[in-house]
């Protein structure tokens, strides 16, 4: 069963007034898509590698396959990272690899000059998460983050924070998100297992996100992120809220 064929669709709204970002959007504690909000991305495109800095050494996460709760990783610059998931993309099963919340000033600084916000966030710390087809089960960041879409799709499945008790969260370990994770597959979900996953799947909202969409995502709701092609690229603008702290 796959239950993302009934989960219904994240509200989208249009053009936002700048000075009315926080009160309308931010303020409202709900997931809003904005597509095309991003309608020219100049800075990152699929071949484009010899003039992109190589950035800074970053953990790349190796997702097992296994159900295993280790994680291995290894340390490589962002340029590298990309020409490989591009060389891989013709690979019948390529090798999962994940880099997330890179800082963006050192890695990717031609997106902040060419796709600048069209609402102030001054305080936000964008991020770059890039990867192969991976999913990073259901979890959740204690701060606001506008997540946008670079390169790829990618397919996000969000709770409201009160489901926590519905989402059967793991031990504490690390894991590809950083935070805990629901123990659920969500494309698969065992009700016998985990019944009330059911009411969880009530409350759900999901979109799918390409190149220059946006997803508002408001602190502490629960989140599961599929990439759907073999190279994904997203940007995170992460800024703090009262009592959130930011991801590292």
């Amino acid at each position: 069963m796959d239950s993302s064929s009934t989960i219904p669709a994240i509200a989208e709204c249009g053009p936002v007034d700048p000075d009315r970002f926080r009160e309308e959007i931010v303020a409202s504690e709900r997931p809003v898509v904005r597509r095309g909000l991003a309608a020219a991305i100049r800075c990152w495109a699929p071949g484009r590698g010899a003039d992109r800095p190589a950035g800074d050494w970053l953990p790349v996460l190796l997702p097992r396959c296994d159900g295993g709760l280790q994680i291995p990783k290894r340390f490589e610059p962002l340029s590298a990272l990309l020409d490989k998931l591009l060389r891989l993309r013709t690979v019948d099963a390529p090798q999962a690899l994940y880099a997330g919340a890179a800082a963006a000033g050192t890695n990717l600084p031609d997106w902040l000059d060419e796709n600048p916000l069209p609402f102030p966030i001054d305080e936000a710390a964008p991020r770059i998460c890039v990867g192969s087809r991976t999913l990073t089960n259901t979890h959740f960041d204690e701060c606001a983050d506008v997540a946008i879409v670079i390169g790829g799709w990618r397919r996000f499945t969000l709770f409201p924070p009160e489901q926590v008790d519905n989402l059967d969260v793991g031990p504490l370990h690390f894991t590809i998100a950083g935070p805990p994770v629901s123990m659920v597959d969500l494309l698969h979900p065992d009700f016998e297992r985990y019944p009330r996953f059911a009411t969880a799947l009530e409350h759900a909202v999901m979109a799918e996100l390409g190149p220059g969409d946006a997803l508002f995502i408001p602190p502490l709701w629960w989140h599961d992120v599929e990439a759907l092609d073999g190279v994904n690229v997203r940007m995170s603008y992460w800024w703090e809220t009262p009592h959130c702290s930011m991801p590292c």
